[in-house]
């Protein structure tokens, strides 16, 4: 049918499903890349760890005129500064507050190397210990990964050299460079130092000054990080009644065509499924729902036309009885009253015979009809040889119907052709098809039947070279109580006998037409079933 035409290519509702699904699972995602990210920032911001490396290659991209450019609070977190000269010590660049004014070649050469393998450790010795005031040991990472002592150095308290095995080259140190040995500054904060070369070639020393979170700041962020996840669950909750609330919106969009169908079938409106708009399965239930109704419009008009039909029927089986019976009546009253002589009572008790038995077979045929068009009716199929079966029928009727001026011309196959009958009902249909000739055409009209083979099929053919049947009635031809007779005098027939042919047709399968097959002026084409082939 066109209407599956209009029916637009949708995606699947389990891809709906799923891709509601693989949006509320990226909605979880988001909820705790989101809190991850806020527990990132609040470490950088209580717990930053400084990085120097990553201020020394950007420092590498810089000329000495560009150095402004750099942010060392974004590497080394609050509080923190840089200190960038030349190869000879000659200050070039500062960022930070209280950074010194100048270095000397000493005090550089105590800050530690961050990039170096060995550290310098100070400690306080005991006082009155004949080694100094200050222990000043350098450590390196041994083979095995241990901490190897790599030389050590003994300070008094003016910061004399005592003795040691580091050569420094010193016999004393300042205070600044005391300070620096030990890897801070006044302020207390952590610096270090490194060698770089920027874009022109020449080597360039950037002193870093940074303050190390403290311990309780650890603490702040492992416990932020133990109740930042607390907020996962609500959120994850509230992610889900979102999802939720979007799929149920969908569907119920969904879904609200089908139900204004159903409200609208029920009212008898025809519904706007044919350009639903959806998910392959429900584009699929909505085609179906059209075609139902249609079916359903078909079904009522069938419904219609035969409460129609039956209201037809009524009236003319009221026509077709009312005539007899008012003839009998005004017969039998005029007998009753003593009216008629002698010879006029033996004429009128002919005619009611005549017409009783005219109501009998009306009454006969009907009931007939009515047997044949209930479901339940039983039909008794057995393999019969058509060709035996027809020739059976008319060489019974041959030597009748030649003494009434009807002579017959048969056209039937000596091989067998088998179907599935009840052999009553197809005698009953060739006894009707024979009467309905006799009804309407004088004698001297010649009946002709023939059994052919045509495909799946047998065609049982019956005509007669009569007076055809009128135009306006070829396309009631089968209906109920449609006959030739406009006055419907009943001089013809009740108007049942094709429409009883036709229902047996029908009850074996098979269907009935009127063909135009000259010379024949009226030819009757039966299509039955060819049945299977016996088993051997």
């Amino acid at each position: 049918m066109s209407i599956f035409r209009k029916f637009p290519k949708a995606k699947s509702f389990f891809q709906l499903l799923a891709f509601n699904y693989l949006l509320f699972v990226g909605a979880v995602l988001a909820v705790f890349l989101g809190l991850y990210l806020i527990y990132c920032a609040y470490a950088r911001h209580t717990a930053p760890i400084p990085d120097p490396e990553s201020l020394k290659l950007q420092a590498q991209s810089l000329e000495d005129g560009q150095l402004g450019r750099l942010r060392p609070t974004r590497s080394l977190g609050p509080h923190s500064g840089i200190a960038v000269t030349d190869s000879n010590g000659n200050l070039i660049y500062t960022s930070g507050e209280g950074l010194p004014e100048s270095f000397t070649s000493g005090e550089l050469a105590c800050i530690p190397r961050y990039d170096s393998q060995r550290l310098l450790a100070v400690a306080n010795l005991p006082e009155n210990s004949p080694n100094g005031s200050y222990l000043l040991t350098r450590l390196k990472l041994g083979n095995q990964g241990e901490t190897v002592i790599d030389g050590y150095l003994f300070l008094d308290q003016e910061l004399n050299v005592i003795s040691g095995s580091i050569a420094t080259g010193r016999t004393s140190f300042t205070p600044r460079e005391f300070q620096y040995l030990k890897g801070q500054d006044e302020s207390g904060r952590q610096l270090c130092r490194t060698w770089y070369r920027n874009p022109e070639g020449e080597n360039r020393q950037l002193v870093f000054f940074f303050r190390e979170a403290s311990p309780e700041a650890y603490q702040d962020v492992y416990r932020f990080w133990n109740r930042i996840w607390l907020l996962a669950i609500p959120a994850c909750l509230l992610a889900a009644a979102l999802c939720i609330q979007r799929l149920t919106k969908k569907t119920k969009a969904l879904l609200e065509p089908f139900n204004q169908a159903i409200l609208g079938l029920s009212q008898g409106k025809k519904s706007r499924l044919e350009s639903y708009q959806g998910p392959e399965e429900f584009a699929g239930i909505a085609r179906n729902f059209v075609r139902m109704e249609e079916q359903l419009q078909e079904s009522e008009q069938k419904r219609r036309q035969l409460d129609e039909s039956r209201r037809q029927l009524m009236a003319d089986l009221s026509h077709d009885l009312k005539t007899p019976a008012s003839v009998i009546s005004g017969y039998a009253a005029a007998l009753r009253d003593g009216l008629l002589s002698g010879q006029e009572q033996k004429r009128c008790l002919d005619t009611l015979v005549q017409k009783s038995l005219q109501i009998s077979g009306l009454l006969s045929q009907l009931h007939e009809y009515s047997r044949l068009d209930h479901p339940a009716m039983p039909v008794h199929l057995d393999r019969e040889d058509l060709c035996s079966l027809v020739r059976e029928y008319f060489a019974g009727r041959y030597q009748e119907l030649e003494q009434a001026g009807y002579p017959v011309e048969a056209e039937i196959p000596e091989t067998p052709l088998y179907v599935m009958a009840d052999r009553t009902l197809l005698t009953r249909c060739m006894e009707n098809l024979v009467q309905n000739t006799l009804s309407y055409n004088p004698p001297g009209t010649t009946l002709w039947v023939s059994v052919r083979s045509f495909g799946s099929r047998l065609q049982l053919l019956f005509g007669d070279s009569g007076r055809g049947i009128p135009t306006d009635i070829r396309q009631t031809l089968f209906e109920p109580f449609v006959t030739g007779d406009q006055a419907r005098s009943g001089s013809h027939g009740s108007g049942l006998g094709l429409s009883i042919v036709k229902k047996i047709a029908e009850l074996h399968g098979g269907s009935i037409a009127l063909l135009d097959s000259p010379p024949w002026s009226v030819c009757f084409c039966i299509l039955l079933p060819l049945a299977e082939s016996a088993e051997t």
